[in-house]
């Protein structure tokens, strides 16, 4: 509140009225938000260290916008980021720290432009591209830095990413069930196997000695 009553202060003592001020609060508000997004740490598994000075690089999300995207014969996609310190490109991202990266750098790039016609117009990319999964290798390939992708291409991006990180998601919850129906399968045998290992006893018990 404090933040919004400077800026009715300022916008008043620059001429404006206040019906102005109020029609321009979504574009300011937006402004503040994205700040916020960009400047958020990305929490990956292990920091990155950058191979030519050795900055241990603290990433945040506006940070993703100059990484460069590639692939390797490992990974279908990797981020080689830029080090804030020496301008180099210092370390390689891959599998899950590169998706959260790239999901992330992308949440903040494709704030500044939003819209349904936008977004409906990157889904149509990303089903003409065949799919998710051909997509991320596509740009992938292209070695670009996130910045520097069209901004609907942008968005294909962040969709597909999204999308295989659900995909992923339910795979793991699906392995962890099936992980689960083992272990109550197995349970249930050795409990199985124990009651008959004690009625065997039993009976060996309940027989008169002769």
């Amino acid at each position: 509140m404090a933040a919004l009553g400077v800026a009715v202060a300022v916008n008043v003592a620059a001429g404006g009225s206040f019906g102005v001020f109020v029609w321009n609060m979504p574009n300011f508000a937006r402004s503040i938000y994205t700040g916020m997004v960009g400047r958020r740490r990305i929490e990956l598994v292990e920091p990155p260290v950058c191979e030519r000075c050795g900055t241990v690089l603290l990433l945040r999300a506006k940070q993703v916008a100059r990484a460069r995207l590639t692939a390797t014969q490992q990974a279908d996609l990797a981020l080689l980021l830029t080090c804030p310190n020496c301008g180099s490109e210092a370390a390689m991202l891959t599998g899950p720290d590169a998706a959260a990266a790239l999901r992330r750098g992308l949440t903040y790039l494709n704030l500044a432009r939003g819209g349904r016609q936008r977004a409906e117009d990157a889904a149509r990319l990303v089903e003409a591209s065949g799919g998710p999964d051909r997509l991320i290798r596509g740009v992938a390939r292209s070695e670009l830095t996130v910045r520097s992708l069209a901004p609907d291409r942008r968005l294909a991006l962040e969709m597909a990413v999204d999308e295989q990180a659900e995909v992923a998601a339910l795979e793991q919850q699906w392995k962890d069930a099936e992980e689960l129906a083992d272990i109550a399968d197995g349970l249930l045998s050795s409990d199985a196997e124990l009651e008959r290992h004690l009625r065997r006893l039993k009976d060996d018990t309940d027989q008169p000695n002769g």
